[in-house]
């Protein structure tokens, strides 16, 4: 169960990774919305 969880984790932080990478450049304000709804869509579980 441990090394599920810890997958879980290394597979967040790879796409959070990414998706810093990939959307530094776009202008600062649909960078918020994209980052709202990234966090808003957890909670839709």
């Amino acid at each position: 169960m441990a090394s599920q969880e810890m997958l879980v984790t290394k597979r967040g932080y790879d796409f959070s990774k990414w998706l810093l990478q990939h959307t530094g450049k776009f202008p600062k304000s649909y960078r918020f919305s994209v980052a709202a709804k990234i966090v808003q869509r957890p909670q839709r579980f």
